[in-house]
Parts: C-alpha cells; sequence; structure tokens
C-alpha cells in the first residue's frame, strides 16, 4: 500500500511538472508569436509609409516635369506664332517688290 501511494504521489507530481512545464511552454510560445507579430506589423507599417512617401515624391516630380513641359510648350507655341507672323510680313514685302 505504501509503495502504491508513493507511486500515486511521484505520478502525481510527474503530472504537475509535465503541466507546468507545458504552461511556460504556451506562455513562451505566445509571447513569441505576439512579439512576431508586433514586429512585421511594424515593418508593414513602414513599408506602407516608405510606398507613400514614394509616390508622393513621385506624383510631385511629375507634376513639376508637367509643368515645366507646359511652359516650354508656350514657349515654342509664342516663337512659332512669332515666326509666323515674320514670315508672313517677309513674304507681304517680297511680293510687295515683286510688283
Amino acid at each position: 500500500m505504501e509503495a502504491k501511494r508513493q507511486a500515486d504521489k511521484y505520478m502525481e507530481r510527474v503530472l504537475n511538472t509535465n503541466d507546468d512545464l507545458k504552461s511556460k511552454f504556451d506562455q513562451k510560445y505566445s509571447s513569441e508569436i505576439e512579439e512576431l507579430k508586433a514586429r512585421h506589423a511594424k515593418e508593414l507599417e513602414m513599408n506602407l509609409q516608405n510606398l507613400k512617401e514614394h509616390h508622393e515624391r513621385r506624383s510631385q516630380d511629375l507634376y513639376e516635369r508637367k509643368e515645366e513641359l507646359e511652359i516650354r510648350l508656350s514657349k515654342v507655341e509664342k516663337q512659332l506664332s512669332d515666326r509666323g507672323q515674320a514670315y508672313e510680313e517677309l513674304l507681304f514685302e517680297f511680293r510687295k517688290l515683286q510688283k
């Protein structure tokens, strides 16, 4: 009987130790999972922010380039108009001289 009680006691201690180890493992596993989730969420947020900044810079660059090209286009159109007008005047004078 005494041996059986000691065996039961020993078995209970083994089971308690096993439960303690399991709960410690579960706590450690859960904390590591939470750390990974937090780290990945932070990295994802940083990547998203970097993409937003890159997109904004790219949009700003394209907008500035568009503005520059529009200014250049208006200058070229003005030059074309001026040269066309000068051509018409020269042509008029040439025809006048021909008469």
